[in-house]
This record gives structure tokens, sequence and C-alpha cells, in this order.
């Protein structure tokens, strides 16, 4: 119980705001699941641990709600299916539909569905739809059988119709096609929905993906890149394990910017494959791209804070070594930052598209998303992010979901107005069976893994309300 009114002042305030971090550290942990209101914060924070603990006493229907997706999220779908049966019979369910569509999406896509198919069909919305036809899709990808689907007419009406208003509809289009000139139609007609420039295939005899993608027209250099001072250097953090396949592809696409003034700090992570040696032949013709060579595996993110010791630029970002970076890419993100001095840092979208040029969200639709790695920010910020101890490392040393912590740490810090989002597709990564976020052991596929992903999560949520309560943040 809030007993100061300030702070309950403050507490509603934050809900309005939608600030539920600083809601949350108001309240004691043992009090977080008192209220409907307080469990549906937690869910939407993804700590789901306390609702799992508190269980659900049919009555409240937001509690049920939340209860739901904690379920849900770890895999206890046969439980979650009875509590959806409950809600079901609440008369304002209706409320929280959307709501439970999308977060069930994330891992338990057939539960989404399940609940569109109850929808009425007048009271299905756009998002509805996009999301029932992505779900197949994914389905006719993954049989190679669309002849067995029996609605894809009503399919092609609705894209026809929406894909002017909708540009991830480009994409979902793709998804049903094979033929890699007509996919590459509707990529670059995607593009230009964001005024991008168009694409071509590098071997028109491959399919349509991260590997085979180049400009139509060979990039601009910006002139402010280009001033002999040396100004505005961008540093680049790229680390690489075993990417063989992809490292040439994702190099060329960070030195061929049109933000020139920038350097590569390619961290190899004790790569077992060619992956050095073809880096190391790129470094030779061009000398912004310094390797830096780590004896032992020790994940991305230790690797990233030894790179950070290397870099010299004015502005950070980080890339994976899978991803391919749109040309412009770097300077649609340290442009905000020069042209506005309150700005401490930019992000920026990307879709994710495998080996047979089809594209691939775990939420399903839209395609395009927030880039978890995508965090551009002055050097000078490290100082402040680091609020414990200053000689703490930049990322928190773990093997998945440090960029994740980071981010909202930093909008913590600075304040979520200090962050600019530029709405772009700017990178193209590499959906593949090896990545972190679908490897056997560390996908979200591998319920054990997803629930250390989880877990995780919920840790350093927990540790940023802790620092709120502290006055650090």
């Amino acid at each position: 119980m809030i007993k100061s009114l300030a702070k309950l002042k403050a507490y509603n305030r934050h809900i309005r705001n939608r600030d539920f971090i600083h809601a949350l550290a108001l309240v004691p942990d043992k009090e977080w699941t008192t209220t409907s209101k307080r469990r549906w914060m937690c869910a939407r924070l993804g700590i789901y641990k306390p609702l799992l603990e508190a269980g659900w006493n049919g009555r409240n229907t937001r509690s049920g709600v939340a209860y739901a997706q904690a379920l849900s999220a770890y895999g206890r779908v046969d439980e979650c299916q009875a509590i959806l049966r409950q809600l079901n019979s609440k008369q304002n369910i209706s409320r929280y539909l959307s709501e439970l569509i999308r977060e069930f999406a994330k891992y338990n896509a057939h539960l989404s569905i399940q609940l569109i198919e109850r929808t009425p069909e007048k009271k299905q919305i756009f998002y509805y739809h996009a999301l029932k036809y992505a779900y197949l899709s994914q389905t006719i990808n993954e049989d190679q059988s669309i002849e067995t689907y029996h609605n894809t007419d009503d399919i092609q009406v609705f894209l026809e119709k929406n894909c002017a208003k909708n540009p991830d509809l480009f994409l979902l289009r793709s998804n049903l096609i094979q033929e890699p000139d007509q996919k590459l139609q509707l990529l670059n007609q995607y593009q230009s929905f964001f005024n991008l420039p168009q694409y071509q295939l590098v071997n028109l005899q491959e399919p349509l993906s991260s590997l085979n993608l180049s400009l139509t027209k060979p990039v601009y250099h910006n002139p402010l890149s280009t001033l002999e001072s040396n100004k505005h250097k961008v540093s680049i953090l790229t680390t690489m394990f075993n990417a063989q396949q992809f490292i040439a592809s994702t190099l060329h696409s960070l030195l061929n910017q049109s933000w020139s003034n920038l350097e590569v700090i390619l961290i190899d992570d004790a790569s077992t494959d060619d992956s050095l040696s073809i880096a190391e032949k790129i470094a030779k013709k061009d000398k912004r791209l310094k390797i830096v060579k780590q004896s032992a595996n020790q994940g991305t993110y230790i690797a990233k804070t030894k790179g950070l010791e290397h870099a010299t630029g004015e502005f950070l970002i980080c890339h994976d070594a899978d991803d391919w970076a749109h040309p412009l890419k770097i300077e649609h993100q340290v442009m905000p930052l020069l042209l506005d001095a309150c700005l401490q840092g930019t992000t920026s979208d990307w879709i994710k598209i495998d080996e047979h040029g089809n594209y691939f969200t775990r939420s399903l639709y839209p395609y395009i998303r927030k880039n978890p790695s995508s965090l551009m920010f002055r050097r000078r910020a490290i100082e402040k992010l680091n609020l414990d101890a200053k000689d703490q490392p930049l990322w928190q040393p773990v093997r998945t979901g440090a960029d994740s912590e980071l981010y909202e740490r930093f909008k913590l810090v600075f304040g979520a107005s200090t962050t600019y989002h530029v709405k772009k597709p700017l990178t193209i990564g590499a959906h593949h069976s090896s990545s972190l976020m679908n490897a056997d052991k560390t996908g979200t596929k591998n319920l054990s893994a997803r629930i250390s992903r989880l877990t995780y999560w919920e840790q350093w949520r927990r540790e940023h309300i802790d620092m709120v309560r502290r006055g650090l943040l």
C-alpha cells in the first residue's frame, strides 16, 4: 500500500505515462500482484514469475489476461488454454483480445490464431487478418505445399487491397511466391515506401537473401563524412564467431556506407572456421577495418566490451556479423545526433530474411522490428551508463539478451525523448538455424533456452527498478 499522498500522485502519473518501471519502483516487490493493474504492468514488462507464483482466482479479467501471458511465455500451453476458456466467459474479455493475440504470437502462434478464429468476422481488425495470413504463409513455407490451402485467393485480394497503406504486406506477399525476380520486385516496392534506394540481385541464379543483394546504383558519400578534420567518426563494433558464410557480405556492407568516416572494430571470438582469414584479406584492402582477436570464446557481449577498448570514434554502434547493413544506415543514424545536441542516441529497424528469400519475425507480423543492436550513442554517454561502478562493462557479461538491457538502461538514464528512432529497415538480418535466436541451445524454440532468456530479462528489469529506488536512475 502506498501511504504517502505525494508517492500516490507520482505512482498514478507514471501509470498514465506508461512508465511502469518507475511505478513499480514505488511499490514493494511483495505487493506487485495485489492489484490487477500491477499484475498487468508486470506482464507488460515481462516480469512473469510473480504472476506464475500468484496464480489467478478466476475473478478479475485483467489479472487473468496477465496470468495467461505468463503461462504462454513459459510454455505452459495446456494451463494457458484452460485459463482462456475461463476468460472467454467474461463479458469484458473483448477489451483484451488484441493484447492476448499480440502476446501469444511471440511464443505460441496457434493460440493467437485460435482467438482470431473465435472472433466474429465483423469484429476482426486489419491486424488479425494480417497475422492470420502471416501464420499461413509461414506454414506454407514450412510445408512447401501451397496447393493444400484453399483460401489463397482471399489472401491475394486482401494483400492487393491493403498493400499501398501497409508496406509489410509486400513482404507477406513475397512469402507466398517462389520466384526471385518477383520477390525482388516486392522488396523494392517495400523500399520505395521508406524512400530507400532500390536493390538488385548480385547473382540472378541464386535466391533472394541477405547474401545476394546490392544497390542498383553506387552510393554517394555524405560531404560531412569526408572532411579532412576527421570529426564525427563512427566506430562500429562487430563480433564474429564462425561466420564464414556471412562475414564478407557484412563487412562490405559496412565499409561501403555513404558515411565514409568510420571504423569497423571486428572482434573475432575464437572462430574455428575461415572467418578470420576472410576478414584479414578485407582488412588488407581497407585500413578502416581493425581486427581484434580473442584466444578463447567468451560470448558476443564480452567481445564487444573488448572491442570498445579499441574504438576511437565520436559515436558508437554495434552490428551483428551475419547482418547486412543498408548503405545509408550509418548516415541516417548519425545525422540526427549532429543536428540535435540534446539527442543522446538513435536506433533503427530491421527485417529478417532466410536463405530462400522468405521474411520472418518471432511475432509473425509485422516483419519490421526495432533492431536491438542498432543503438548508436555518443562516446561521452558511456560514463553515465556505468551506474554502480565506473569499471563495470558496458554490456552485461551474458551470452544472450544484453543489447536489450543496455537499450532500456540507456532510456532510463537519459530519458526516452533523448533517443530518436529511425523508422526505416536499415538492416537485413539473416534468419538461419545457427543464429543465437534460432540455435538449438540458445534459440526461443528451445523451451529451456527461452526460460533462461526470460529469467535474464526479468533479472535486469528488477535491477533497473532497484536502481530507480536507489536514485541511480
